[in-house]
């Protein structure tokens, strides 16, 4: 009887937990933040294969003849002007498919929440001492045409009172000896616009390539379909693409797959395929395309996640003019 009476009460408690909790949540306004009026305008590069949308008092500035590639959305009325990298304290959403030879951001983060559309390989949320959001960093495995692997995506929010300070096993240093490599910490401290984040938010969330990635190219000189970049492999690994016959010798280069640490753990050779309307063993003896194949086999690495699958250029005449070398990076896991 005694327990009989004690579960009907810990499932009364229980009902009235879960409806208070209903009813609260019920009552909520919704946080949403809404959305600028008017549609928004779809912006898209053929250059480097990618689209977005963006808000009607948003504006896109590009900038093709820098140190980098730089595409920038931002407010109309930013009162800086661009182009932007992501060290500019002004709210953006920024498309760097070269990256930034620069250092990146150093700030408390977290794995990222946001919702891409396409499949990031690192998605990064940087944060406020308080926890909030003020900047997302993503890279894409299977990229566009025209994008280097150092590509990236970065949107970020306007610090207002933006300070910094620099920890040292929770006690501060000064600025001008603060070395995050060695395990020192840098918290960003201010305040951003909440409704301006959530527009942000949503232009990343609309990025896209706009283009079917089929290959990835080294150049002029190598087209390769497979493996495409930042794919996770298994053995054996088949390779195949496209290289100018100067890259062969005899109808074949050379190949290497490395661990993460650039230990070599396979190596192989690709080679010409047979053209019909050429000799035997003369398709490779041309300045234009030749399809190429190659397998490796190898035994996947019991640490690390990435490797690397590099295709060199044969050079039987061993002077390093003549060198030359096209390198992927593969997953393993």
């Amino acid at each position: 009887m005694k327990t009989t009476t004690a579960l009907i009460i810990i499932v009364v408690i229980a009902l009235v937990v879960f409806g208070g909790w209903w009813w609260f949540s019920t009552q909520k306004e919704d946080v949403r933040v809404p959305l600028p009026d008017g549609e928004w305008q779809t912006y898209t590069n053929d250059m480097f294969g990618f689209g977005l949308s963006y808000p009607p008092d948003w504006e896109v500035f590009e900038d093709n003849a820098g140190f980098t590639p730089i595409i920038n959305v931002f407010p109309k009325n930013t009162a800086e002007q661009p182009p932007f990298i992501h060290h500019h304290n002004v709210t953006m959403v920024s498309i760097f498919p070269h990256g930034v030879p620069t250092e990146g951001i150093v700030s408390d983060n977290a794995l990222s929440q946001t919702a891409f559309t396409e499949t990031p390989v690192l998605a990064t949320d940087f944060l406020l001492e308080d926890g909030t959001v003020w900047a997302t960093y993503a890279a894409f495995g299977q990229q566009a045409p025209n994008w280097e692997e150092s590509g990236f995506v970065f949107g970020r929010d306007r610090i207002l009172g933006q300070t910094s300070r620099c920890l040292r096993d929770g006690a501060p240093v000064a600025e001008d000896s603060c070395d995050p490599f060695t395990g020192d910490t840098i918290h960003v401290s201010g305040t951003i616009d909440a409704d301006t984040h959530a527009i942000v938010e949503a232009i990343l969330t609309s990025f896209h390539f706009t283009k079917d990635i089929t290959e990835v190219r080294y150049g002029d000189f190598v087209r390769l379909t497979a493996p495409l970049p930042h794919t996770v492999i298994q053995s054996p690994l088949v390779v195949k693409g496209e290289a100018r016959g100067p890259w062969f010798f005899e109808g074949s280069f050379p190949l290497f797959l490395t661990d993460w640490d650039g230990k070599i753990i396979a190596q192989g050779y690709v080679t010409a395929q047979s053209d019909p309307d050429a000799s035997v063993g003369a398709s490779w003896m041309t300045t234009d395309y030749v399809p190429f194949e190659g397998m490796l086999t190898f035994e996947t690495p019991s640490y690390g996640d990435t490797g690397a699958l590099i295709l060199r250029k044969d050079n039987p005449s061993g002077l390093p003019e003549f060198d030359d070398a096209f390198e992927i990076r593969v997953r393993y896991r």
